[in-house]
């Protein structure tokens, strides 16, 4: 995994994480696409080192 796509997926979560602060106001359609995104994000970071992962194993073969 770059550092460029890294930086990019944390910054995406790191916007939807910030809006945490206003949980006592969000509604509960807001709150599930807050959590929604986020989980997307990480879903994204997680895929990316899988696959980082992959290649290191199949190249230390």
């Amino acid at each position: 995994m770059d550092t460029h796509t890294t930086l990019l997926a944390t910054a995406r979560i790191s916007t939807e994480i910030s809006q945490f602060n206003c949980l006592p106001d969000l509604h509960n359609k807001q709150l599930k696409t807050l959590a929604t995104q986020i989980a997307s994000g990480f879903f994204t970071l997680f895929e990316q080192y899988c696959e980082l992962c992959i290649i290191i194993s199949y190249w230390k073969r």
